[in-house]
C-alpha cells in the first residue's frame, strides 16, 4: 500500500510541475523593458540623480535625489521636455538625500504646466 501512495504522490507531483511550466508561473518573467523614451536611470545633472523611474497607463514617475528642492521644477522640465508627446502625465519628485522632505512636480499634456507640491 505504502508503494502506492508514493506512486500516486509522484504522479500527482509530476502533474503540478506540468501545469505550472505549461501556464508559465513556474519561471519568473524578467521585467518590461523600460520604454525607449525615457534614459536610463543613471542620468543625472549637476547636484541631482535619477534614483527611479517607471511608466504605467501614459504616466512618467520620476524620484530624483538633489541637494536643493529648489530646482525641482527646472529639473522636471529637464526630464519631461523630452518624452513629453508620450506621455500624458509625469510626475517628478525631488527630495534630498536622506530626507523625507519631497517636492513633487506634476506636469499634464491637457495644460502643459508644471505644478508643484510640498510634503
Amino acid at each position: 500500500m505504502t508503494r502506492h501512495r508514493t506512486a500516486g504522490r509522484v504522479f500527482h507531483g509530476a502533474c503540478l510541475a506540468a501545469v505550472v511550466a505549461a501556464s508559465g508561473c513556474g519561471d519568473p518573467q524578467p521585467p518590461a523593458p523600460p520604454n525607449p523614451h525615457v534614459a536610463p536611470a543613471h542620468i543625472s545633472g549637476p547636484g541631482w540623480k535619477v534614483t527611479r523611474r517607471y511608466t504605467a497607463h501614459h504616466a512618467l514617475v520620476i524620484e530624483v535625489e538633489c541637494r536643493d528642492r529648489d530646482r525641482a521644477v527646472d529639473i522636471a522640465r529637464e526630464l519631461v521636455e523630452p518624452v513629453k508627446e508620450t506621455y500624458t502625465e509625469a510626475l517628478v519628485y525631488v527630495r534630498p538625500a536622506g530626507s523625507a522632505a519631497t517636492r513633487r512636480v506634476q506636469w499634464t499634456r491637457a495644460d502643459g504646466e508644471y505644478r508643484v507640491l510640498d510634503f
